[in-house]
């Protein structure tokens, strides 16, 4: 269960990736799991699923713990859904910005990896190699985010009726089934 960082007994931890190393402080630690919480993280999944990212972010803008947690009866984080769907601006944003986990394991123990490769992304699966290969590399604390600045110097996605986060086609490939 130290894998996914998301599982467990409901209690706080770091995220570990799977060769056991702490990722550190750059990632958001997934939270404990209250019922207001994972109907919230459900909420944050359906978007992702759907390829609505700029509803996502706003979630994540007012929730920033909700980024690593996915419930135990949900296949995907929203990272390993942005990759399922090949959006190379979502995975990026998710884990520059929000400090999703790269390494992250899906219910089945898929890494984000695996799933851009089994949908034929194979590009944007070499760059999550690369951010799971330089843990914390550049990545943004919870403190930094919190921080006025973050919104000047444009590190915040932009508003729902900008297009800079759109994703390129999302409902060309239908999201993966998974238990409600």
């Amino acid at each position: 269960a130290s894998g996914s960082g998301a599982s467990g007994s409901g209690a706080a931890e770091v995220p570990v990736s799977p060769n056991g190393k702490s990722r550190g402080a750059a990632l958001v630690p997934v939270p404990r799991h209250s019922p207001e919480l994972l109907e919230a993280a459900h909420g944050l999944l359906d978007l992702a699923k759907q390829g609505k990212w700029q509803s996502l972010f706003k979630v994540l803008e007012e929730r920033p713990l909700l980024v690593n947690l996915r419930p135990d009866v949900r296949e995907f984080s929203a990272l390993h859904q942005a990759a399922f769907l090949g959006d190379e601006v979502a995975v990026t944003t998710l884990v520059d910005v929000y400090g999703a986990d790269p390494a992250l394991l899906s219910r089945s123990g898929k890494t984000v990896v695996d799933v851009a490769k089994d949908q034929g992304h194979g590009e944007l699966a070499a760059r999550i190699s690369r951010m799971v290969a330089d843990p914390g590399g550049g990545l943004p604390t919870p403190e930094k985010l919190s921080k006025p600045e973050a919104h000047a110097v444009g590190c915040w996605p932009a508003r729902e009726s900008s297009s800079s986060f759109s994703s390129s086609s999302p409902d060309a490939k239908a999201a993966p089934a998974e238990a409600a």
